[in-house]
């Protein structure tokens, strides 16, 4: 058999070279799209995990907050906390924004946190160079792909932020490159207008809407409770109580 082969290939041998180069272009495309697919999983779970919560919070009726737009009032951490079962919990907004930098902007998705509050959503091991957000206003954390150094300023709206921290490895569920705002600053960035819009609402008899809304609240569980347990205790008609892996909570 062997030197039925060794003949077979001797006759066609321009064949057998054609044919290997296409069976071996056919594995490496093979393996280029498999690094890709669990590449585009790691990526996707980054945040998830530098976040590292047990329990999101969201608005009734959506997937949210990345796959669906979630709105929920700032205040109800306050009962959240107060749950039998929670040991830590704070509000978080997301937003995709553009930073400017020369004559570019760089496309961005912007995660504000309460700077004072029990989570962070910022990995200390993904922190290369600088510190992590101190103050409520006008500071900022970048990761390294965005090009921006340590004190470097950013236009952000009306203000002007300082570059306080850098990142490395920080990728939103999209791919998008993560930044890192206070809360009340990504509030203001998120659901405040300019004044041309509030003036032009106004003469419509259109009210400014409340800027005191989250995209979610989320939430660690005290040791001996189960977060899958605590889900139907925290629903109603306008929020939704659901875990990293639950599948109506489709992040």
């Amino acid at each position: 058999m062997i030197h039925l082969a060794k003949e077979d290939v001797r006759h066609t041998l321009g064949k057998f070279i054609v044919t290997a180069m296409g069976v071996g272009m056919l594995l490496g495309i093979v393996l280029i799209m498999m690094g890709v697919y669990r590449g585009m999983l790691v990526d996707a779970e980054v945040l998830l995990q530098d976040i590292n919560a047990d329990l999101w919070i969201v608005q009734q009726d959506t997937l949210g907050p990345f796959a669906e737009a979630s709105r929920v009032h700032e205040d109800l951490q306050y009962t959240i906390d107060s749950l039998e079962g929670i040991a830590k919990s704070t509000v978080i907004t997301f937003q995709n924004i553009q930073l400017p930098k020369g004559n570019s902007k760089i496309r961005v998705f912007a995660v504000g946190y309460d700077v004072y509050g029990d989570l962070s959503p910022i990995n200390p091991e993904r922190l290369v160079a600088g510190r992590v957000l101190t103050t409520d206003h006008y500071e900022i954390v970048v990761t390294d792909k965005t090009g921006f150094s340590l004190h470097d300023k950013i236009q952000l709206g009306r203000n002007i932020y300082t570059v306080v921290g850098i990142t490395h490895g920080s990728v939103s569920s999209g791919g998008d490159l993560l930044v890192y705002v206070s809360l009340k600053d990504a509030q203001e960035l998120q659901f405040s207008y300019s004044n041309k819009r509030i003036q032009s609402e106004q003469a419509r008899g259109i009210v400014n809407r409340d800027t005191h809304m989250v995209n979610a609240i989320i939430a660690t569980v005290l040791p001996g409770y189960e977060a899958e347990i605590l889900l139907g205790e925290y629903g109603n008609g306008c929020i939704k109580a659901c875990t990293p892996k639950s599948s109506n909570g489709r992040y």
